[in-house]
Parts: C-alpha cells; sequence; structure tokens
C-alpha cells in the first residue's frame, strides 16, 4: 500500500508541475512578446525624434 500511496503521490505532483509550467509558459511567453514589441516600438519612436 506504501509504494501504491507514494506511486499516486509522484503521478499527482507530476501532473501539477505540468499543469504550472504550462501556465507559467503560456503567460509568460506573450508577456515578453508584448514586452518586446513595445520596447522595438519606443526605440523606434526614439530613433524618429
Amino acid at each position: 500500500m506504501e509504494w501504491f500511496m507514494s506511486m499516486d503521490v509522484l503521478v499527482v505532483l507530476l501532473a501539477v508541475g505540468s499543469i504550472v509550467i504550462g501556465a507559467v509558459t503560456s503567460l509568460v511567453i506573450p508577456i515578453l512578446l508584448i514586452w518586446l514589441i513595445v520596447r522595438y516600438m519606443r526605440n523606434g519612436q526614439v530613433v524618429k525624434k
């Protein structure tokens, strides 16, 4: 029984970890893209001035 319990805990931890990693990446990647676009636009405006 203890072995089954440890396996269940490992599976749950893996599932939760993968979900958390997926959520973090799906949140961070668009934020990074927006930040890069904003930064590029600001640099372009500065160069035009």
